[in-house]
């Protein structure tokens, strides 16, 4: 056999396998894209979904419990409740503090977030404290319970176990916190803090207090 002949023959076998290698290839791209119609498309696990589950929280909730670190540290809500909003507001009452009206975000996931603002006084553990609706990172639904999950920046794990309160039918009866917002001014002390509203905002100084005045107007 002599040179010639020979790199005939190489070429012949290299030019062979090449056909091979992108016979195979393009088989087996048919056969994944073949599979992936035949189970009706691409896996959604690979797809992020949209979040529609913010109309599930719309409406009034009544806050049932709070724990923390598997610890309750507030059985009876005493009426503290939190209403959502469609336009993305929501409002938190009956807690020990006066929370403005605010807002949240629903994310994918299960996660949300929500914005704070209100008075700042010093509450008992066994009080409603609607400042750390600032930390709940995730939320769970089961049936007409709504479970808030938050986390401290001191580590601190905890939710908020709240139920809806039905359009019509039950009537929740139960002793409502006073109200430490004198209704009447726009500049008043809420019995430790100076606060003002301004442009439907509320504004207070950040003291913590052990002892607490009436509240009143300051002008």
């Amino acid at each position: 056999m002599n040179d010639k002949t020979f790199r005939n023959g190489f070429l012949l076998v290299a030019i062979a396998s090449v056909s091979v290698i992108i016979g195979y290839s393009i088989f087996s791209n048919l056969l994944s894209s073949d599979q992936i119609q035949r189970s009706g498309g691409i896996s959604s696990q690979n797809i992020p979904h949209s979040d529609n589950s913010s109309k599930s929280l719309i409406g009034k909730w009544i806050v049932i419990s709070v724990n923390e670190d598997d610890v309750q540290i507030v059985s009876d809500g005493n009426g503290a409740s939190i209403e959502f909003y469609e336009d993305g507001a929501y409002k938190a009452s009956g807690g020990c503090n006066a929370m403005e009206i605010l807002t949240y975000e629903i994310q994918k996931n299960m996660r949300i977030s929500i914005s704070t603002g209100g008075t700042k006084r010093l509450c008992s553990k066994d009080i409603v404290e609607f400042w750390d609706l600032n930390n709940v990172v995730t939320y769970e639904l089961s049936d007409n319970t709504l479970f808030l999950h938050y986390k401290k920046e001191n580590g601190t794990d905890g939710f908020f176990k709240l139920q809806m309160v039905p359009l019509s039918g039950t009537e929740y009866n139960s002793e409502s916190w006073r109200n430490i917002i004198p209704v009447t001014c726009d500049y008043f002390s809420d019995g430790c803090n100076t606060c003002q509203r301004t442009d439907s905002r509320l504004k207070c100084t950040l003291i913590y207090c052990n002892e607490y005045r009436k509240p009143e107007c300051l002008e």
